[in-house]
């Protein structure tokens, strides 16, 4: 009994170390040929994602940049298409349960995030950043049901980001007037309740954008009803006919201060001849 038992034990024993040495083998031989080249793994990436597999491509892409050296111009090129990688896996596979949409959004942002810790000065990195943020506070509007107020912490946080890359060196200016232009709409809804605060700044990014892209009619429309928020009504009228004087043709301008006669209207009544608004109205129809 004593001889069987001891037979087991050196079974066991000689099993453990077969396994071990296999193990051990088949280690070594993942490290000699499996391939280490980023290239290789981008080029998979390339080849998944042209099949809409976004699955499979993170995945190279998240090999190409594990075997890319940090702080190199490949390192930040590679982890960017694997963010972007990442979000369009969330938006256009159905497959992806919300759990898993969530968790590979927030792994996104997290890459972004680190990539900026060790490259603080990576524009394009910043920009996307700024996006995510920009687009947190639009779901998150949408989802809670608001009046057209942001979330106080996801505007804290764009903020923080936006002042970041607009006070970044390499950064061109026709880059830049859309995210000047957000950051003047998160200012002007801080405005509302914290106009000595926020009612310079909202003036400022709006003016920003403007000096760089004069004739966009968003950005009109946008300093026009931040005057008439804080209660400036003649100041946002007169933009909008200077404007509208400026571009005769523009529908969109004519729009544009028939909204705000009409905000006016309903805001401030005491501030607000009614007779314009018929008159534009009848003008823009015409």
């Amino acid at each position: 009994m004593a001889k069987k038992r001891l037979n087991m034990k050196i079974v066991i024993i000689l099993t453990v170390v077969g396994m071990t040495t296999i193990a051990l083998g088949a280690f070594v031989a993942y490290k000699k040929w499996w391939p280490k080249d980023p290239a290789v793994f981008e080029q998979k990436g390339d080849e998944f994602l042209a099949k809409k597999d976004y699955g499979r491509a993170q995945k190279n892409y998240g090999y190409a940049v594990y075997h890319t050296e940090k702080g190199t111009a490949d390192f930040s090129r590679r982890t960017l298409i694997l963010v972007e990688t990442l979000f369009d896996w969330t938006r256009f596979d159905p497959s992806l349960g919300d759990s898993d949409r969530s968790e590979q959004q927030r792994r996104a942002k997290k890459l972004l995030e680190d990539l900026l810790t060790s490259d603080p000065g990576n524009i394009a990195a910043r920009k996307r950043l700024c996006q995510i943020w920009w687009e947190y506070l639009i779901v998150s509007t949408i989802r809670g049901g608001s009046k057209g107020s942001f979330d106080p912490a996801l505007s804290t946080e764009y903020i923080k980001e936006a002042e970041i890359l607009l006070n970044s060196d390499d950064l061109e200016d026709k880059e830049i007037h859309e995210t000047w232009f957000r950051l003047a709409t998160v200012f002007s809804d801080k405005a509302k309740t914290k106009k000595n605060i926020y009612d310079k700044k909202a003036l400022h990014a709006y003016g920003k954008a403007l000096e760089l892209d004069k004739d966009n009619p968003r950005y009109t429309k946008g300093l026009a009803f931040h005057h008439g928020n804080m209660r400036r009504t003649l100041d946002g009228q007169k933009l909008l006919v200077k404007a509208m004087a400026a571009n005769p043709k523009s529908a969109d301008m004519i729009l544009i201060y028939t909204q705000y006669l009409r905000s006016i209207a309903t805001m401030h009544p005491d501030r607000c001849d009614r007779s314009e608004i018929l008159s534009i109205d009848e003008y823009h129809v015409s």
